[in-house]
């Protein structure tokens, strides 16, 4: 279940187009309310754009089952 939230949260930082659209469906607002629930757990960290970024990476990664070996 965590990967599947996961992989929804991906798509969304992973399609610009996307998140810069309003959510239609109730299968993107679905989408849309996970985002914003990350958000919010990450918001302590003040996150600059850069660090957001290797944020976003880690979030694919995982997701993606890219071997991490280095951590």
């Amino acid at each position: 279940m965590f990967r599947l939230i996961l992989i929804f949260v991906i798509a969304l930082f992973a399609s610009p187009t996307f998140a810069a659209d309003l959510p239609k469906t109730e299968e993107q607002k679905t989408l849309y309310a996970i985002g914003l629930l990350v958000s919010r757990s990450i918001a302590v960290f003040n996150l600059s754009p850069e660090e957001l970024e290797f944020v976003k990476q880690g979030l694919t990664d995982a997701a993606t089952g890219k071997n991490l070996m280095w951590i």
